[in-house]
């Protein structure tokens, strides 16, 4: 068991789950039923570190491409998120994901954990873009550039807000 104010904190999550599933229940986004969201979004909470105060007040259309991404896009055999997912309410830092000093092997091995089984393809196809653009090939061991940080741990968030592919040249 955990402290008291780990219970309790556990308890207010829980309050605002609950919340939440009756939400898009309302609203029709439940893709399977009321407990199977709530074990997602528990899941969820526990990988993002939802921002579950502000995901409940969201505006309709960011709070139903949480909900919905979240029940489409989880592998519920590994409680894992495909695809590179990653909710607009996350609590963690895009900036700071992206702020991490990675090599092209350790890339692989974050996008791997997120359940990316084809990272060593997408990485090495960046790899490629690289030496096209400098005529040299990147080793494993070398750190990776900022734009292939954020091209491969961010783009299915990009790709879910039909933002422009971004200029990789810079």
């Amino acid at each position: 068991m955990g402290t008291f104010a780990e219970i309790e904190k556990k308890k207010e999550e829980m309050t605002m789950i609950s919340q939440i599933v009756e939400r898009a229940e309302n609203m029709g986004l439940l893709y399977f039923d009321r407990l199977s969201l709530m074990m997602d979004l528990e899941c969820a909470n526990e990988e993002f570190n939802l921002r579950l105060d502000e995901l409940l007040k969201a505006d309709d259309f960011n709070f139903s491409h949480d909900i919905g991404g979240i029940q489409y896009h989880i592998d519920r055999s590994t409680k894992t998120f495909q695809n590179h997912f990653v909710p607009r309410f996350t609590g963690r830092s895009i900036e700071a994901e992206q702020s991490k000093n990675y090599t092209f092997s350790e890339l692989v091995d974050v996008m791997q954990s997120n359940g990316d089984n084809l990272a060593d393809v997408a990485v090495g196809s960046m790899m490629d873009i690289i030496e096209e653009q400098t005529g040299k090939y990147p080793n494993w061991n070398d750190t990776v550039p900022e734009w292939v940080i954020k091209n491969c741990l961010f783009e299915a968030e990009k790709t879910e807000r039909n933002e422009p592919e971004p200029d990789i040249t810079d």
